[in-house]
């Protein structure tokens, strides 16, 4: 499978800063809230994305986990392995 880089490194990004969000959380900051975005953070992230989008090609592999609660009071785990390249 083959993705181009600006799609790819938008993946890359959300899996390095936790992409995944939790439904009880909004996804969007209210807007009285102030968001306080450490510099630094953000000059590494520029780094890391820089250096995938001038990659010519790179994949990205990933174990995701699942733990479900079952409604008759089980806990089932999904694992699934993803590979991007």
């Amino acid at each position: 499978m083959t993705y181009n880089i600006p799609v790819v490194s938008i993946l890359a990004c959300s899996l390095l800063t936790g992409g995944i969000i939790a439904a009880d959380e909004p996804a969007v900051p209210q807007p009285q809230e102030e968001v306080k975005v450490d510099p630094q953070a953000v000059a590494i992230l520029k780094r890391a994305a820089d250096h995938l989008a001038a990659a010519k090609q790179f994949s990205v592999a990933a174990e995701i986990w699942e733990d479900t609660e079952l409604e008759e009071g089980g806990r089932v785990q999904f694992t699934r392995l993803v590979e991007v390249r």
